[in-house]
């Protein structure tokens, strides 16, 4: 019979490649971690050399520039004073190296930047990190191709322009300086040093990419407004647009320069891009002008010391004063009404489809022919009777000495002021608002009183009858349905109440005010079901309740059978069953018992099965 199984030199051969795998793997990881923090580092250093470039940009103006000359040793000299900086402007974040006391995050590299202005006014300012030592236990190794990663992280943030390709001018250098006697790119940049990485930010205005105080920046595209921090850490913040820092203050005037210097079309001044390169053929006006390229709301005053052509619309929503003459070519329309406080002339006819509203006197020599309403404000005196055949509008009030007769009807769209209505055909009938009205009948879509509504006979509603308060001290006869509004819980206070007052659950079911509490109609047997709880029991009333769950796991030796039991809210035990010592096969098994309990004062209670588990279903049904 042959022996099965591995022998030891195979178990050998399987952990020697399991071993080597698991270092090729480990060492994978290493180099993968240290490569991220390389990167990590790579962005600090842009940072730093960002802040360092944004301070030589605003000391471009500075009359005593050669004053700047300094080493600076560490990053403090470009925080704020407010949080234990040198200097009075944050050129770097208070945050930026905090908790690493200024040295980098990965391999702790410190800063050595010195300042030197040279004779073409320009400051240039030369950063030196420490070597990047990296190993653990006492073991550090100088580790080149880390800090030539660092390097190439932190100029590719100035190496590529926005389209992705590489930027025409750069103010800035970052290198690594490898340990060599060969000469490379960055000799120049090294200057002698070997194993560091090397910064160099200038002001020079051909290429300096901070707005310089001096006004001498050469522009080699588009002005493009960024984030308002001064040193990004992310993509993120390099791409983003802050509002507040876009804002352009204290210009005394944007213009088109012209004399060759125009927009290739004209020498024009375009804001705004709503149509785009469209404008150009868009606009009327060929040079020395402003066009709007977007729509426009002024908020003050707009003075125009010319004239204003319009070829839409103009729209007002208040008065157009003019203190010369209005004309028009076509005609005026009006909405309302026209108003003249002196003379108006008309060669032909004057017509009037709407009110005429007059002022002042009115001379007619011959008669006066108005075709629609005449709003006079004076007084109207007719020396002998007055006959309108239309209607007639009054702002003001209409006094009779004597009685006013309409044989028809009369329409008051304000307020009809009397002591009391009384009908013409019989004056047995009349309203009066201060005291007792009679009426034969009332027909009306809403009636509603604030006192009692008392009837000597009956009162009929072919629809809903509602009331806040109660709507009959005697008996009510519906001939369809009775709906109470109030919805309740079961057993919940009803204090203060009548008893027999309905309402009804939120099921639905009619309850009444019955010692206090809302109850449904008595009935010998009340059914209640739950998962691991019932709610809603009559308190101290007594009720059959079943348990029912299942047991753990005892397996093949048996164990102790935990009690079933029931619990109020607190955790106290109202009634349970004994422990029992079982023997049966591995596995979960049913378990149930049946209680006869009164049901605690807030009418909840809880179901546990062995060790505790909740219980899968309960029931209870009252017993009185």
């Amino acid at each position: 019979m042959k022996n099965k199984g591995f022998t030891l030199l195979e178990l050998l051969l399987v952990i020697g490649i399991t071993t080597s795998m698991a270092i090729v793997s480990f060492q994978d990881k290493m180099l993968e971690t240290e490569q991220y923090q390389a990167r990590k580092l790579g962005m600090e250093l842009f940072q730093y050399n960002s802040a360092v470039q944004n301070y030589l940009a605003h000391q471009s103006g500075n009359p005593n520039p050669k004053s700047l000359e300094k080493t600076h040793i560490g990053v403090k000299w470009l925080k704020s004073t407010s949080c234990g900086g040198e200097s009075d402007k944050e050129w770097l974040s208070c945050n930026f190296l905090g908790y690493t006391n200024g040295k980098t995050s990965f391999g702790r590299l410190s800063f050595s930047t010195t300042i030197v202005y040279e004779n073409n006014n320009v400051l240039t300012a030369r950063t030196v990190m420490s070597k990047l030592n990296v190993g653990t236990a006492g073991k550090n190794q100088e580790r080149a191709d880390l800090s030539g990663l660092a390097a190439m992280v932190a100029s590719g943030a100035y190496a590529v322009s926005e389209d992705g390709r590489a930027a025409s001018a750069q103010d800035s250098t970052i290198v690594y300086c490898p340990d060599t006697s060969i000469p490379t790119a960055s000799t120049a940049a090294c200057q002698g040093e070997k194993g560091v990485i090397v910064m160099i930010g200038r002001n020079q205005s051909s290429s300096d990419r901070w707005l310089r105080v001096d006004h001498g920046n050469v522009m080699q595209n588009a002005l493009e407004f960024r984030t308002g921090d001064s040193t990004p850490s992310t993509q993120s913040e390099l791409s983003a647009i802050d509002g507040f820092n876009r804002q352009i203050r204290n210009v005394a005037r944007i213009y088109n320069l012209g004399d060759s210097n125009s927009n290739s079309s004209s020498d024009n001044l375009y804001l705004g891009k709503k149509y785009g390169n469209a404008a150009k053929s868009m606009a009327t006006l060929a040079n020395n002008a402003v066009i709007v390229d977007a729509d426009q709301e002024i908020l003050g005053r707009l003075v125009v010391s010319s004239s204003i052509q319009a070829k839409g619309n103009i729209s007002t929503e208040k008065d157009i004063s003019a203190k010369g003459n209005i004309s028009s070519d076509g005609k005026i329309t009006a909405n309302q009404d026209i108003e003249s406080k002196k003379n108006i002339y008309a060669n032909g006819n004057l017509i009037s489809a709407g009110d005429a509203n007059i002022g002042n006197t009115l001379n007619v020599t011959r008669d006066a022919a108005i075709n629609g309403a005449a709003t006079i404000n004076g007084i109207v005196t007719a020396k002998s009777k007055m006959a309108v055949g239309d209607d007639a509008t009054f702002n003001g009030n209409i006094f009779g000495k004597k009685s006013i007769f309409v044989d028809q009807n009369g329409t008051f769209n304000g307020i009809v002021s009397t002591q009391r209505l009384v009908d013409a055909n019989n004056n047995g009938y009349y309203v009066d608002p201060s005291d007792t009205s009679r009426l034969n009948s009332v027909n009306a879509n809403y009636l509603k009183s604030y006192g009692d509504i008392s009837s000597d006979g009956s009162i009929y509603a072919n629809g809903n009858m509602s009331a806040n308060g109660n709507v009959s001290s005697g008996n009510i006869a519906s001939g369809k349905y009775i709906l109470p509004n109030q919805v309740v819980g079961v057993n919940s206070s009803c204090a203060g109440l009548p008893s027999g007052t309905i309402a009804k659950s939120p099921q639905g079911e009619i309850l009444s005010c019955q010692s206090g509490i809302w109850a449904g109609s008595k009935s010998d047997m009340q059914t209640f079901s739950g998962n691991s709880s019932i709610s809603g029991l009559t308190p101290y009333k007594k009720y059959l309740v079943t348990v029912y769950g299942i047991t753990d796991d005892k397996g093949e030796r048996g164990a102790w059978l935990g009690p079933v039991k029931v619990t109020n809210s607190s955790g106290g035990v109202i009634d349970t069953t004994s422990s029992l010592d079982i023997n049966w096969m591995d596995g979960n098994t049913p378990q149930s018992a049946v209680f006869i309990i009164n049901a605690p004062y807030d009418g909840v209670i809880y179901g546990y099965t062995d060790n505790d588990n909740a219980a899968l279903n309960m029931k209870a049904v009252s017993l009185n």
